[in-house]
């Protein structure tokens, strides 16, 4: 089931079939606006922050939460909140639970984030006890080199993840994409 399709301005909208589940219908149900623009946000806040195809993926949690508050023009004293977080792990739950590529881009990215942060805090004048050099200047150069391998590499997973996605996802009406239809 697809729980978030984008409109023609490119925003995340959520499906009719999505508001079936308890966590999302929550999100609706609590916005006492007649036109539910805060729920409408927050859904969308959902597609943004957890979804592999957004734009926000490869970021640090904290750093995603403020971009996607910033995109959507959420309030600055909005948080994440009980309702938000059962939202959050539903839609995990949905989008990777029969997806296990999905989730393992996202291991990869996490991946990638931690090999960036050991690059950018090493420091080459660190000594061990004997008075040794605790990082080697060598490894570092080496481990730099294999850097756009490492991207090339998580770029071509990436594109297969998507094309995977796309070969499982369904058109309306339960009829499922013809192999020369363009999805996009």
């Amino acid at each position: 089931m697809e729980l978030f399709e984008l409109d023609e301005n490119m925003l995340p909208v959520v499906t009719p079939q999505a508001l079936l589940i308890p966590a999302f219908k929550k999100i609706v149900t609590r916005d006492k606006d007649r036109f539910k623009e805060l729920a409408k946000k927050e859904l969308a806040f959902l597609f943004l922050y957890c979804n592999y195809n957004s734009d926000f993926t490869g970021l640090p949690d904290a750093e995603r939460l403020d971009v996607c508050k910033q995109e959507l023009k959420l309030p600055d004293n909005w948080v994440i909140d009980k309702y938000i977080e059962d939202a959050i792990v539903e839609y995990v739950k949905q989008t990777e639970s029969n997806k296990p590529f999905i989730k393992f881009l996202k291991s990869c990215y996490t991946g990638l984030e931690k090999i960036r942060k050991y690059i950018e805090e090493i420091d080459l004048s660190e000594l061990d006890g004997n008075g040794k050099p605790v990082y080697s200047a060598k490894d570092l150069v080496m481990n730099i080199g294999k850097a756009s391998e490492l991207i090339t590499s998580i770029s071509e997973l990436e594109e297969k993840v998507k094309k995977q996605a796309l070969s499982t996802a369904k058109v309306r009406g339960g009829q499922a994409i013809g192999s020369f239809e363009d999805p996009d």
